[in-house]
């Protein structure tokens, strides 16, 4: 068995023992004792599942991304850009400044 199936394996066992504790409703320490786990295994599975989940939310938040279609230049790898009037932008930035402080 690769390393890889190993770790998605132990991470399914925990993922399945943390949410049997957070159901349960009882000190990390109890439930560890009454179902012959190590207290510090499930602390420390139980924080990196959060992190896990928070990460993973985090990228499915990237990637929502809207599909643009691409026109026949874009094709041809010709881009050109409309970039503002930079005496704009100074202003602009300059009222911005003048506005917070």
């Amino acid at each position: 068995m690769s390393t890889e199936k190993q770790m998605n394996k132990k991470e399914e066992y925990w993922k399945t023992i943390v949410e049997k504790f957070k159901i349960s409703k009882l000190t990390q320490t109890k439930f560890a004792e009454l179902n012959n786990i190590s207290k510090t295994q499930l602390s420390y599975w139980y924080l990196k599942l959060q992190v896990i989940n928070a990460n993973n939310k985090k990228l499915q938040q990237a990637n929502n991304f809207i599909k643009v279609a691409t026109s026949e230049i874009n094709k041809k790898k010709e881009i050109s850009y409309d970039l503002p009037d930079p005496k704009w932008v100074a202003k602009f930035i300059k009222e911005l400044y003048a506005s917070v402080g």
